[in-house]
């Protein structure tokens, strides 16, 4: 009995009729290359390769060598002899056949000149090629679960890094640095530097006569008497009243006609003072100025000083990186602290069937798969996504790379150019058209529609069933903010937890509602003021708000008036 190689169908099956030269000949990667410089081939023979292995450099994702002391790292997969056609003198059809795993699909090319491009085969800064180099298996096709991939994925190892940051103490931090905390696993990174701040409080008086009562900070009561104006009335309680302050450790100061107050001790709150008319019209309005701020405040209770960029126990492990570096979550990059911290793995856990990959894709993906990943479909440059386990049903548009998923993320479907997402677990169910990228979603973020170039959003956990049109960028939500509309162009909006049912129209920017705010609808928009409110804020049940009054000279004006919101 002969065998006969059967091109169409990529394999070798048994025969009767087989008609070439005759019988395999066994050859070694070296011989074969010499045989193909000397045109000593002969066409229509098959050659076994009896030493080929896939050999490769060890590179992150970033595309920088893996060095161990300076020296780049190779990884050589097991022996794997691979049977190929000549098809001339001195070339080789496409089409290989390994005995080891006989019911895969192969393509198979000897010429490293092809590969130039791929750094873990050939380093072009000095024209070197990987020790020990024997060909690229640059298509393979697992036939029995269906896995379809552009480069060896039985073989092609990846190194991944522990992303895990030192625990959170209570101590000054500086802006950028990350800390762990929580149960959860959190990673936070500081927003601004962290340090005992000092609470500023700012009562702006109004009315032309009268008096009127400050309560509430440092337990007490004092009365504004109207003078010959609101600066001076402002001045004359500072002067009265600065020393029964300064006794509870608050500062009195004034500007104009409003009374600041101050802690006097950087991260020693008091409570918000309230003013009520006691006679004539004398009254005021209340806003804060500076938060007070402590260092013992813990990440998870200060949004505006902490970011929580990524819930390690939503993923398989801590070891989500392809870089040395670090991992990008967003605008982030959480680094790795250890770098002797890692394990090396290939792209398959276990029980992961009908993964395709496009049949054109030129270079190494990059992807990670946890244990039962089905069903996932990738266009052409779709690389470095990682998945925990049972990511199902995924479908990706081309060049959607980068994107960290925890367990559970199931029937995502993503446009062109979407990539550096980190989703939490149990994300299912998003449809992303276009360019949406950068974003960073909590667990359970589901049945979310985005449009175009929805980028840069940092969405907290349970944010279901909202809306966002195109171009809108730069957001960030709390945990379960549902139901919200969001036009198009709104961005730089950050949301405190429970904020539901927001609606913004097109070009409302600069919001930030923190805790508490809901059923918002900014469309009424003073035509004057429109683009000019900076913010609002929620802070004891009310709405404030800052805007810049153009008139005369620009001013920072803060208001209780609900300007564009419906109450």
């Amino acid at each position: 009995m002969t065998v006969k190689y059967d091109t169409v169908l990529g394999d070798l099956r048994e025969s009767d009729e087989y008609t070439g030269a005759g019988g395999i000949v066994d050859i070694t990667y070296e011989n074969l290359l010499t045989a193909i410089g000397a045109s000593g081939l002969v066409s229509g023979q098959l050659y076994r390769i009896t030493d080929y292995a896939t050999v490769h450099w060890m590179v992150d994702g970033d595309d920088s060598y893996i060095l161990d002391e300076e020296a780049k790292i190779v990884h050589t997969g097991e022996t794997e002899p691979l049977v190929v056609l000549a098809t001339s003198a001195n070339t080789l059809s496409q089409d290989a056949y390994s005995a080891t795993y006989p019911e895969d699909t192969i393509k198979y090319d000897w010429d490293i000149t092809n590969w130039e491009s791929l750094k873990p085969f050939y380093d072009g800064d000095t024209s070197e090629t990987v020790t020990g180099f024997k060909g690229v298996i640059y298509r393979r096709e697992d036939n029995i679960n269906n896995n379809r991939c552009n480069f060896d994925f039985r073989e092609i190892t990846y190194r991944l890094w522990s992303i895990e940051q030192a625990s959170w103490v209570a101590q000054a931090y500086n802006e950028g640095d990350f800390v762990q905390h929580g149960g959860n696993d959190n990673i936070y990174v500081a927003l601004k530097a962290v340090a005992d701040t000092a609470q500023v409080e700012i009562v702006t008086l109004t009315g032309t006569s009268g008096t009127a009562n400050i309560t509430g900070v440092g337990g007490l009561t004092k009365l504004v008497t109207f003078g010959d104006d609101l600066p001076d009335t402002a001045a004359d309680f500072v002067t009265s009243f600065a020393a029964d302050y300064l006794a509870v450790d608050i500062v009195i100061t004034n500007v104009g006609g409003t009374i600041v107050f101050t802690a006097n001790v950087a991260g020693t709150g008091f409570t918000q003072p309230a003013i009520a008319n006691a006679s004539g019209d004398l009254a005021g309005t209340v806003a804060n100025s500076v938060l007070n701020f402590a260092v013992t405040e813990a990440p998870d209770t200060r949004a505006d000083y902490w970011k929580l960029l990524i819930t390690l126990s939503d993923f398989d492990s801590a070891y989500l990186s392809f870089s040395s570096t670090g991992l990008g979550v967003g605008d982030y990059t959480i680094p790795v602290l250890d770098t002797d911290d890692y394990f090396d793995r290939k792209m398959f856990g276990d029980s992961c069937t009908n993964n395709l990959f496009d049949e054109y894709f030129v270079s190494l993906p990059y992807t990670i798969f946890g244990s039962s990943c089905d069903s996932n479909t990738f266009g052409t440059g779709c690389g470095h996504n990682t998945f925990g386990a049972d990511c199902e049903g995924n479908t990706f548009g081309t060049d959607c790379s980068t994107n960290t998923f925890g367990a559970d993320c199931e029937g995502n479907t993503f446009g062109t150019d979407c990539g550096l997402n980190t989703f939490g677990s149990g994300c299912s169910v998003n449809t992303f058209r276009a360019d949406c990228d950068s974003n960073t979603f909590g667990s359970y973020c589901a049945y979310n529609t985005f449009g175009s170039g929805c980028s840069a959003n940092t969405f907290g956990s349970y944010c279901a069933y909202n809306t966002f049109g195109s171009g809108c960028s730069v957001n960030t939500f709390g945990t379960s903010c549902g139901g919200n509309t969001f036009g198009t162009d709104c961005d730089g909006n950050t949301f405190g937890t429970s904020c539901f049912n927001n609606t913004l129209p097109d070009s409302s920017y600069l919001n930030e509602f923190k805790n508490d705010v809901s059923s918002l609808d900014c469309s009424a928009f003073d035509t004057v003021e429109d683009t000019n409110v900076t913010h609002q804020i929620s802070n004891g049940g009310n709405v404030y708000q800052t805007y810049i009054d153009d008139d005369s000279t620009p001013t920072l004006v803060i208001t209780t008036e609900t300007i564009g919101i419906s109450s």
